[in-house]
């Protein structure tokens, strides 16, 4: 019989029960298949775990120590558990002893966080206090832990008091340092000189328990060169004696910083311990109409200057304040502004200074003085009054924006201060707004720091 002799019915029932039984045996394939992997693979794990049980539980113990749940994880073969000490008791533990946090409190060290940080020069490392009851005593029944390394978990430096110092003088735990340099300034030449006479208590090296100091000099904001001393080696107390000298004109000292960048040199390695800075303003050099001026300060090394550097290279502006009870007429004067933080690329750019009255948060009033042409001094000296009640003089506030508008357009605010009572002011503006408080009817003239 040929397949011709079969109507389409026919033929149609055989192809599908031929797809049925195709399907049904590819499903029981793949269960069988899938069985076949189970039984295997619980097979192979459980034959691995026989093969591996001590090791894998000495890996659970050394995971557990890095996570600091048993202080005296890993023991000597030789020390048995009662003799390795409890935990509860009062001496630190060898973990302590090696750096690890400890659980209690009041443990002079700090935690794995704080030595694993960015920073390795931080002064709270710095400032541990040092016992002999952190390390272990030779006596002591507690077996050694096994160290477990960790990158950046020692500082380089540290301050921790030796037997016998350099010049048998101890440390002093948490500090830096200090730098001692002399200035003098010579107007017929108009001649900055910084002389760096000597450093002390520099910390130490942790690797070669020494110092190999030099430091770097800059003045800021400036194009001027930069100047390093030459550097001192296996010294914590560093005498330098070098001269560096900065062409500069007498009315340009004001506004200036000397910045002093303490490095150690390892090898080849160049590390910064701290930085230490100076304003020229504040050391008295812009005092008087002097030939000759000298100065001798001694200066703190510090981990970070960055705040102190944005307060002392902020622009400045001077700003006057006046209010006439009579007529009720408070009186805001913008008078003269020093420009500290625009670069030689940006005097193209044009200053204008921004007054904005507020009655809590609410904006009374807003007016803008004129254009100037980028200049290190500018001179405004333009006023805005307001007729105010003296009643209001406790809930109203100035904010004075100093602002500045390229050649394209293109506007930003360059530094702000608020002049005001207690309640939004702070600092310099609130000073300025008390003594106008107290003096009513004269002009009570002050510069402030346009952050």
């Amino acid at each position: 019989m040929s397949l011709y002799d079969y109507n389409n019915a026919t033929i149609a029932e055989i192809i599908i029960l031929g797809g049925m039984g195709f399907c049904a045996f590819s499903i029981l394939a793949f269960c069988s298949m899938i069985v076949w992997c189970r039984r295997y693979g619980e097979g192979y794990s459980w034959f691995s775990g026989r093969r591996r049980s001590q090791s894998s539980i000495v890996r659970a113990q050394s995971q557990s120590v890095i996570r600091g749940e048993h202080p005296i994880a890993f023991v000597l073969p030789t020390v048995s558990l009662s003799e390795a000490g409890s935990e509860t008791d009062q001496t630190h533990s060898d973990l302590e002893s090696l750096g690890y946090q400890s659980s209690r409190p009041g443990s002079p060290y700090s935690s794995l966080a704080s030595l694993t940080g960015s920073n390795i020069y931080s002064s709270s490392l710095l400032s541990a206090s040092y016992s002999s009851s952190t390390s272990p005593s030779p006596n002591s029944p507690r077996s050694v832990p096994l160290r477990i390394p960790v990158r950046g978990s020692v500082p380089r430096f540290s301050s921790l008091p030796k037997a016998v110092m350099e010049d048998g003088i101890a440390e002093n735990p948490g500090s830096l340092g200090r730098v001692g340099l002399r200035i003098t300034y010579r107007k017929s030449k108009a001649e900055l000189q910084v002389k760096i006479l000597r450093a002390e208590s520099i910390p130490t090296n942790y690797k070669t328990q020494t110092a190999n100091i030099s430091i770097k000099v800059s003045l800021l904001p400036s194009k001027l060169p930069k100047y390093i001393t030459a550097i001192v080696e296996d010294s914590l107390n560093p005498e330098f004696n070098e001269d560096f000298s900065f062409l500069i004109a007498k009315e340009e000292i004001t506004g200036k910083v000397i910045k002093l960048t303490l490095m150690d040199h390892d090898r080849s390695q160049k590390k910064v311990i701290g930085f230490a800075v100076l304003s020229l303003e504040s050391s008295g050099m812009t005092v008087g109409d002097l030939e000759l001026s000298v100065r001798e300060v001694w200066l703190s090394v510090k981990e970070s200057v960055e705040e102190e550097l944005t307060n002392l290279l902020a622009d400045r502006l001077e700003l006057s304040l006046r209010y006439d009870p009579e007529p009720g007429r408070l009186t805001l004067g913008i008078l003269v502004s020093k420009i500290y933080s625009v670069s030689i690329q940006d005097k193209e750019s044009d200053i204008y200074v921004k007054v904005t009255l507020f009655e809590g948060t609410r904006v009374i009033k807003a007016k803008k003085t004129r254009l100037l042409a980028c200049n290190d001094i500018l001179e405004f000296h333009e006023k805005f009054s307001i007729l105010l009640p003296g009643t209001y003089l406790d809930s109203v506030s100035c904010v004075v924006s100093l602002c500045s508008r390229s050649r394209f357009g293109g506007k930003s605010v360059m530094g702000r201060t608020c002049v005001g009572p207690f309640a939004f002011a702070s600092g310099q503006g609130l000073d300025h707004w008390l003594e106008m408080s107290r003096t009513q009817g004269e002009d009570i003239v002050k510069w402030h720091t346009m952050i």
